[in-house]
């Protein structure tokens, strides 16, 4: 099965990633580091795709790394910067795929494989934030209940430029045949930009049907049918889950971001309930770092991020995703009248914005106790 990025151009990029940021911050995670890649676990026969996590130590570095990214067509995570992450004494360590974590009562141990061997690190807390897929989180034994999607998503990435026709970001509710179009950009520059369309491959539906280069260009084609040929960067296929994870909270483990719950990506609500888990989290831990015996506090943050991802990010990432893909054309006509309503009705158009923006679900997640 063909890789999805080409060998060829992943190797020159890596050669020039680490000419910029040196041989040290850069690993190749295509064989192991799947962590960083499974954000919506990719089915095992996807094809196989090459990515790279790196370690820039100047915001120069980050855009000079995403540069290298676009020009060859290959994913890469820039892990932040060297000097923020060594911020109060944090050292960030590169190469190092957690396979474990047990608890001691008063410690948790992190067991890592590196290069050199496997490694074992003590610390007070360990916060899991590893991603869908999370080491921590399965290492715990904690279920991620709810479920997954027959039907798995398409991303391409392109440089074909779909903002005179549908702005910055555009979702369009076209039966099976719904797409999400958004503008990513990843640098400063006026060409640092890719534009990602996704939309959704059938049950049953082959990788390489879903994903030939007709295929793709055919997808691309429903956006400005009087074009034949598109750039394509580059291409995933990934399984789309709902799932919340049973508990935050595991004694000295705590869970964060897509570690502790996934959801379809219609809408933006799991990458930012995430950076919602952050700010609720951190605001507590900062507590129980100064005095341990504040620790409910943790119990409290876990009640109050899980119950709203339940109530919240769930639901509403859900309606975004029926919403675009509905095929009945009363409930279709009966959308667009109640959206073109919330246009003369400040108070309605309000709540509903509210709502969908998930300022509600942080007000709710602050009445939890």
């Amino acid at each position: 099965m063909p890789l999805s990025v080409a060998e060829r151009d992943f190797d020159l990029a890596l050669r020039e990633w680490r000419s910029v940021v040196g041989p040290a911050n850069v690993v190749d995670s295509s064989p192991g580091l799947d962590g960083y890649r499974d954000a919506y676990s990719p089915l095992e026969d996807n094809a196989p795709q090459a990515s790279a996590a790196v370690l820039p130590n100047s915001v120069e570095q980050v855009q000079e790394v995403m540069r290298i990214a676009s020009r060859y067509g290959v994913p890469v995570w820039p892990i932040s910067t060297g000097r923020n992450l060594a911020y109060g004494g944090a050292a960030p360590r590169i190469s190092h795929r957690v396979t474990s974590v047990e608890q001691t009562g008063e410690s948790a141990v992190v067991h890592a494989d590196t290069p050199n061997g496997p490694v074992s690190i003590a610390a007070p807390w360990v916060i899991g934030c590893d991603g869908a897929g999370s080491a921590v989180r399965i290492s715990q034994n904690i279920e991620f209940e709810g479920y997954t999607w027959p039907e798995r998503f398409l991303l391409i990435h392109t440089k074909e430029d779909f903002s005179d026709l549908y702005g910055r970001v555009n979702f369009i509710a076209d039966g099976p045949k719904w797409q999400l179009v958004v503008r990513i950009p990843y640098g400063p520059g006026p060409d640092d930009w890719l534009f990602r369309v996704v939309s959704s491959v059938p049950e049953g539906m082959d990788v390489a049907e879903a994903a030939s280069p007709e295929a793709l260009q055919e997808n691309l084609r429903r956006l400005r049918p009087e074009k034949s040929e598109f750039p394509v960067a580059n291409w995933s296929i990934y399984n789309v889950h709902q799932r919340v994870a049973k508990t935050y909270r595991q004694g000295r483990v705590l869970l964060v971001g897509d570690a502790a719950h996934v959801n379809n990506p219609m809408g933006g609500q799991g990458l930012n309930s995430g950076i919602h888990d952050a700010l609720n989290f951190a605001g507590k831990f900062k507590q129980v770092w100064a005095d341990p015996g504040k620790d409910a506090l943790l119990d409290l943050y876990d009640r109050q991020r899980r119950i709203t991802n339940w109530e919240y990010i769930q639901k509403i990432s859900v309606e975004n995703k029926q919403r675009n893909e509905e095929t009945d054309p009363a409930a279709r006509r009966g959308n667009i009248d109640f959206l073109n309503s919330l246009k003369d009705n400040d108070d309605a158009r309000f709540g509903f914005l509210h709502r969908w923006s998930m300022g509600e679900s942080l007000d709710f997640a602050e009445s939890v106790q």
